[in-house]
């Protein structure tokens, strides 16, 4: 077997972490399916793949398996405007990339409290250029004006709106994602879930992406 086409199907799970059943294919098409991508085993297996000549398509685009985006949340010595802000005005992250780097990681996402943003480490890739922060399709609701118009990108010192990324001489980029009114957001079930790519304009290579999920407060 040469080529595994997985297409629109209902699969989950990862990757296999062994190689052995794998090793003769010259491509492997994993689009629009459920499988769990971003985890260190299955990328450990693309970049295999892709080593060996393999051409590894997610969801119609080859990955940069270099590019990862880890989901943070920032302590209260890590926003700008704590001290000013009144009770219910949006937190907003600090512009220092050495204090974003060293906020703890999140597994889940973000709390539609009016409040909490939800910040994001891209590791830095290895093709210069400009990268665009890109969702799929929202699961589970829907969000006034998309989700789109809450993205803030650090660049020249400063965070500013937009979804527009060129990553630094070194080290990573940061994203947040600022709060999220309650009275925003919709819900067709208990929670929406999201999926965020950053994507290289110059030739549509899609990073591996996160998922992660929109509530409510509680």
């Amino acid at each position: 077997m040469e080529e595994l086409r997985l297409n629109s199907n209902m699969l989950c799970g990862s990757l296999p972490a062994s190689l052995a059943d794998l090793s003769a294919l010259t491509i492997i098409d994993l689009s629009y399916d459920q499988l769990t991508l971003t985890d260190d085993e299955s990328l450990a297996v693309i970049e295999a793949l892709q080593n060996q000549g393999a051409t590894v398509n997610i969801d119609g685009q080859q990955p940069m398996i270099n590019l990862t985006l880890q989901l943070k949340r920032c302590n209260p010595d890590a926003y700008e405007n704590l001290n000013d802000a009144a009770i219910d005005d949006p937190l907003v992250p600090v512009a220092d990339e050495a204090v974003l780097g060293a906020q703890p990681t999140v597994d889940h996402g973000l709390v539609a409290d009016g409040v909490t943003p939800l910040l994001v480490e891209i590791s830095s890739p290895s093709d210069s250029g400009n990268y665009e922060i890109t969702f799929d399709a929202l699961q589970g609701g829907s969000i006034v004006e998309g989700l789109l118009s809450h993205v803030n990108v650090l660049q020249n010192g400063s965070f500013q709106a937009g979804t527009t990324l060129t990553f630094p001489a070194s080290g990573p980029a940061y994203v947040y994602i600022s709060a999220l009114k309650p009275e925003d957001v919709t819900f067709d079930s208990t929670e929406i879930t999201v999926m965020m790519h950053v994507t290289n304009t110059s030739n549509s290579e899609v990073g591996c992406g996160v998922e992660f999920r929109i509530r409510l407060c509680r």
